[in-house]
């Protein structure tokens, strides 16, 4: 109690970190008390790191956009192999929420996992979001694969672009010699039946996943 302060997400956050670890609640409350984190961010970062690379891959995308993503909306921006089975991982862990098929992260665990990001893979992201905004703002309602009025997906496009450049100017000034990642493709129009995310990798491996 002393821990979760008796909140029920806490509780079952808790539970869940020993069910999906092996790691003996006794072991987790000692990790807990040597470290400076809450106990929100210190299990959902438990939960994080025992993920395989792709669901990590695919919470990393939905951290990024700020407003909930419809399933079939998240099928035609990408190819995943296994989406539907990657989404269930990462609702199991808690990490994410799919209230009728609309999928979104809590703001609590959206800012603990957006800075488990690395900067050249937030750039790439905000710049995939961008261009998709972007894209989707000429087209008409029906054909938009991000269902928001025109004036809220301006919004989001700039506010992508900058969070993109911000980050750049800062990754850059930090890694001179690296190269950040070159920009993802831009979303093309529905009607094209262009799949974007196929060649970020995000395809499943549950070898690594508990």
């Amino acid at each position: 109690f002393k821990v979760t302060k008796g909140y029920p997400f806490n509780i079952i956050l808790f539970a869940k970190t020993v069910n999906k670890t092996g790691i003996s609640p006794f072991d987790i409350l000692k990790s807990f008390s040597s470290q400076k984190f809450g106990i929100e961010e210190f299990l959902s970062r438990k939960l994080y790191n025992i993920l395989p690379t792709s669901a990590k891959r695919l919470l990393w995308y939905l951290c990024c956009i700020r407003s909930p993503l419809k399933l079939s909306s998240l099928e035609k921006l990408a190819t995943i192999e296994n989406l539907k089975e990657l989404i269930n991982v990462l609702q199991d862990n808690l990490l994410i929420v799919n209230h009728r098929n609309n999928v979104y992260v809590k703001n609590f665990i959206k800012s603990v996992i957006y800075e488990l990001i690395p900067d050249n893979e937030k750039i790439s992201i905000h710049k995939f979001y961008s261009n998709c905004y972007s894209e989707n703002i000429a087209l008409k309602p029906t054909d938009r694969i991000l269902k928001l009025s025109r004036s809220s997906m301006h919004a989001e496009k700039y506010y992508h672009y900058n969070a993109a450049m911000r980050l750049e100017k800062n990754y850059q000034s930090l890694k001179p010699t690296m190269t950040a990642n070159p920009e993802p493709p831009s979303v093309l129009p529905p009607s094209e039946n262009v799949k974007i995310l196929s060649t970020l990798s995000l395809h499943a491996d549950y070898s690594d996943m508990r």
